[in-house]
């Protein structure tokens, strides 16, 4: 029992590489275009887009740490194209961000307002984990296997404290109205 404790402590005390944490999206490469689609003049349509954030901790007990434990905000941003001649799973994007109050500490694994190719059209920004408090705009484009671009898309990203989206406080005095209601009813038969 003794040696699989030392053994497992030795194996923690390892170096770890510190970039394990950070998944390589090797899906996304630069576009590149396509001679044979040389004849191709008409622009693909402006591209759908949504997003979704998300916050996370990550991490283990006593014995199961591991370089990857710690907390992780990403946005995710989604975006199907279509084109009269090149087909969904080979069209290319451009993402550039247009403006806006930023998160701190954003950053994607792509060049801001290059033409790069991802099958599913699957991007993650990262940001500081503490922003809580952002609004900016990402313009979102979609390109061709000849290089014609489309009209930009142009997607809203904010998030604001207390969770992203706004509330208003519930009243508890309308949880009242039946309680006062049955009150009421039963001193009129009474």
């Amino acid at each position: 029992m003794r040696f699989a404790v030392l053994a497992a402590l030795a194996f923690l005390a390892l170096p770890h590489p510190a970039d394990a944490c950070v998944p390589i999206d090797e899906e996304i490469t630069p576009h590149e275009v396509d001679p044979t689609q040389a004849n191709d003049t008409t622009p693909p349509p402006a591209p759908e887009a949504t997003f979704s954030i998300s916050k996370r901790e990550r991490g283990g007990g006593c014995l199961s740490k591991t370089d990857c434990d710690g907390k992780y905000a990403n946005i995710y941003v989604d975006v199907a194209g279509t084109d009269d001649a090149t087909p969904p799973e080979r069209l290319g994007y451009i993402l550039t961000i247009a403006g806006g109050d930023l998160p701190d500490g954003i950053y994607q694994r792509f060049d801001d307002g290059m033409p790069v190719f991802q099958p599913r059209g699957e991007f993650t920004y990262g940001f500081d984990y503490e922003e809580e408090d952002f609004s900016f705009d990402l313009e979102v484009r979609t390109i061709d296997l000849n290089g014609n671009i489309s009209p930009p898309t142009l997607l809203h990203i904010d998030m604001h404290e207390g969770g992203g989206c706004s509330t208003t406080k519930q009243r508890s005095e309308w949880l009242l109205l039946p309680v006062l209601g049955f009150l009421l009813r039963r001193r009129r038969r009474c």
